[in-house]
């Protein structure tokens, strides 16, 4: 034993060089797998950075301004809330929330956050105090929310969660709302609230904006009809974009007399690297961009100019990768002078990569007819999966790439990491603290 002890194991040459290189080609293989994984995480961001000439950066002193924003965002069923200049995200208080891609929280113009689960609720997000302000009916959930541009009036609807039963079309003051239309839920239009409308011609908050969803739960929103609240029990809704091939309203603008719309939809393969979310691998996505007044007369879309052209169908011979365009997250600024969207383009082979781009066109509504600027291309990414959310001010819009949020800066060209994410996240909107 004492004679064992004494003779290093490491005397004999051949074991130490077979020791040697072992270890070597252990530390080889790992640096290859975490380079990779390095690859694969960021590499929408860098090219966004290359392409975009941005520089990924945090805010700095003096940079940061008298106040920051906060960002809201929801990741696995639950909400957060962090400051734009980073920091610990801090988990919302919201009791009976229930998490749907299709019905988005909403910031009222005070500042309180309206979110729909076992009914609708309100909830302070710096003092955390909720309360739910509308009851579900048992055996339904919620497919829409609206807020009137005031934030007094709501209108949501509810569907059966299985089988059988009605749509029901609720309306009112926020705290308040009444059933104003009911429907067989086998019988579509499949109605579901889009926004109000208000306009002086509109009667101010008694109009909606309505979608139809085909019986889909989803995040689903075709044609469009217009709903006058003041005809009462007689009220029926009136088409002002057909569903039929599949086209929709994607937003309305600030100034709730002109429409961003889609033309037709269509369905891209899913990308092979995991990265969409659950909630968004069956949405069909917009071929083309277009924007339209609403005549609420007619009613009818006037006035229609093209932003994004649509793409007819090609010949199977004559398809090349990333034949066709795709439009999603269209975002007006708060002042309606901006809009912001991503455009992606999906390989027709495996692993189906997407390469997505970011646009902004200038928009001058004052006039009779909306007058556009050209878009103007801010950044390239090649592979992962990105969404717009809230803007922060007027040169400055949020961003998720692959499990991050980021502001972007359009002033000073930069990308301004906010919080790293484990997993996808949705931006919900953005706050000012103190708003309340």
């Amino acid at each position: 034993m004492t004679q064992q002890l004494s003779r290093p194991p490491g005397h004999d040459p051949t074991t130490s060089w077979w020791s040697v290189w072992l270890f070597l080609l252990i530390v080889s293989s790992l640096l290859v797998v975490f380079t990779g994984m390095l690859i694969s995480y960021l590499p929408q961001v860098m090219r966004l950075v290359q392409s975009g000439h941005f520089s990924v950066s945090s805010l700095q002193g003096a940079e940061r301004g008298p106040l920051p924003r906060s960002v809201i965002y929801e990741q696995a069923g639950q909400l957060w809330i962090v400051s734009s200049w980073g920091g610990t995200p801090q988990k919302l208080s919201t009791p009976g929330y229930i998490y749907s891609p299709s019905v988005p929280p909403l910031l009222t113009p005070s500042g309180q956050l309206l979110y729909s689960g076992d009914g609708v609720w309100l909830t302070n997000p710096f003092s955390g105090h909720s309360r739910r302000i509308a009851r579900l009916p048992t055996g339904q959930v919620i497919t829409s929310l609206a807020l009137s541009q005031d934030g007094s009036q709501l209108a949501w609807t509810s569907v059966p969660a299985y089988g059988k039963g009605s749509i029901n079309l609720y309306a009112g003051p926020l705290k308040a709302t009444l059933l104003v239309h009911q429907q067989p839920a086998n019988l579509c239009p499949c109605f579901r609230v889009f926004s109000f409308l208000h306009d002086s011609a509109s009667l101010e908050d008694k109009t909606l904006l309505l979608t139809e969803d085909h019986g889909d739960h989803g995040p689903v929103q075709h044609g469009l009809w217009i709903f006058n609240l003041n005809e009462g029990a007689a009220a029926q809704p009136r088409q002002l974009l057909t569903s039929d091939p599949p086209q929709g309203a994607l937003a309305l603008a600030p100034d709730h007399r002109h429409v961003l719309y889609a033309s037709w939809e269509g369905y891209t393969p899913l990308p092979e690297d995991n990265s969409l979310p659950d909630g968004v691998k069956t949405l069909s996505y917009a071929n083309d961009l277009n924007i339209a007044a609403i005549n609420t007369q007619v009613p009818q879309l006037a006035s229609s100019q093209v932003i994004v052209p649509r793409q007819g169908l090609l010949e199977p011979r004559t398809l090349a990768t990333s034949a066709y365009h795709w439009i999603m997250t269209p975002q007006f600024s708060p002042d309606g002078r901006m809009l912001a969207y991503l455009e992606f383009t999906s390989n027709l082979d495996a692993p189906f990569a997407r390469s997505t781009k970011i646009y902004i066109v200038d928009i001058d509504s004052s006039g009779t007819q909306v007058a556009l600027g050209s878009p103007q291309l801010l950044g390239v990414g090649e592979s992962g999966y990105s969404e717009l959310g809230d803007w922060l001010d007027e040169h400055q819009i949020t961003l998720y790439v692959n499990n991050g949020i980021y502001a972007l800066d359009f002033q000073h060209k930069r990308l301004i990491k906010i919080v790293q994410t484990k997993e996808y996240a949705q931006i919900i909107a953005t706050i000012r603290r103190g708003r309340m």
